[in-house]
């Protein structure tokens, strides 16, 4: 039963899940929500008859109290949104901690991503003009490489998971870094940089091994970059930088107000909070061509889609089942992070679980045998 339902996710899951993410960045939203709901089906179907942990049972129940305020707070369209985005991402964290296996479909998708990305970086363009499909990215079309997923920031943030995960047990020759150097997302570069040194060091640190340990190194280098940051930020205005992409992230992550003002008990309209409170008094950021996508902080967008306590749950899952992936998830949440994403937390799980798959296989191997 077990083989067959590892075959199913490899051979319909997997490519559906690249599909919905593809769809994603087009203007053929119709068919993304269908395959949306198909995907969303078949996770809840298949998630049915599972022994479900004490912290899995208190995401879903945590999860049905927010989207049941939310039902009465919000328009239809906005609850349907953040059920379906959150929905979707509990159910992936539920499924594939017990059905990751690797997929042909995976490889190739990731074998795609970095030849469009080294394509379209060396020559600065797509193979072809998809520009009349596109949707989040026809502005920035030439910009940066978008890669397979039509979409530079959920490339990268993909890339980086993936790699994370590959160079465990192999050599990525430099090729995982020159993807990430490519697309230029900071701080998914900043984040895998981070991660392979962290990993290096809690190999050979015991001190590094314990979750306390790891706990008050967070909270040591928030502080630290706090500080660092405020310093960073003087640079920017006394140096005459200008107001981009860096400045606005480090401008929200240093405010306090970024994160005070986010605190719902329900989830609420993303769109509409970032368009009218997320910028906050910053006079100096209201001309420049960020101040319309509000906040580009993630932790913002969990605490203001989800609400204060499913976004707790969920984030307290995430970093609880995948160990090997906490330095990357948590730099990402300060920028763009995709970790409702299922296909994203289909490939963590691939890599977090993907010993202990083995030797549950070589246990049904040698019960068959017996």
């Amino acid at each position: 039963m077990s083989r067959r339902i590892n075959d199913f996710t490899t051979l319909f899951i997997v490519p559906l899940m690249i599909l919905v993410v593809m769809l994603a960045g087009t203007t053929m939203s119709l068919l993304q929500h269908a395959a949306e709901l198909l995907l969303l089906i078949i996770l809840a179907i298949g998630i049915y008859s599972y022994r479900l942990t004490r912290a899995e049972i208190i995401l879903l129940i945590t999860f049905c109290f927010a989207q049941t305020g939310s039902f009465f707070v919000n328009d239809l369209s906005i609850f349907l949104l953040n059920a379906k985005q959150f929905g979707l991402g509990i159910l992936s964290l539920i499924y594939f901690r017990r059905n990751a296996k690797g997929s042909v479909f995976l490889s190739a998708a990731v074998v795609v991503c970095i030849f469009l990305v080294f394509f379209e970086s060396l020559t600065g363009a797509f193979p072809f003009d998809i520009r009349p499909i596109l949707s989040t990215m026809r502005d920035s079309y030439g910009s940066r490489a978008i890669g397979l997923f039509l979409n530079y920031h959920y490339t990268s943030f993909f890339l980086g998971i993936f790699f994370v995960g590959y160079t465990i047990r192999r050599r990525a020759y430099f090729i995982d870094f020159l993807s990430l150097w490519f697309i230029s997302v900071k701080t998914n570069v900043i984040g895998y940089a981070l991660q392979k040194i962290f990993s290096f060091a809690q190999k050979r640190i015991k001190f590094l091994q314990s979750t306390k340990a790891v706990v008050l190194l967070a909270i040591g280098c928030i502080i630290f970059l706090i500080t660092s940051v405020l310093a960073i930020l003087e640079l920017f205005k006394e140096y005459n930088y200008g107001y981009n992409s860096a400045y606005v992230v480090l401008t929200q992550f240093v405010d306090p107000r970024s994160y005070l003002q986010a605190f719902y008990i329900f989830p609420t309209d993303v769109v509409k909070y970032l368009g009218e409170v997320a910028l906050f008094d910053y006079p100096e950021l209201t001309d420049v061509s960020f101040s319309d996508h509000g906040s580009e902080l993630s932790i913002v967008r969990f605490l203001v889609q989800g609400g204060v306590f499913l976004a707790a749950s969920f984030l307290y899952n995430v970093f609880k089942n995948f160990t090997r992936f906490r330095v990357f998830i948590f730099i990402s949440l300060f920028h763009y992070s995709f970790i409702l994403s299922p296909l994203i937390v289909y490939v963590m799980s691939v890599y977090e679980f993907e010993g202990e798959h083995e030797m549950e296989r070589e246990l049904r191997l040698q019960q068959a045998s017996i």
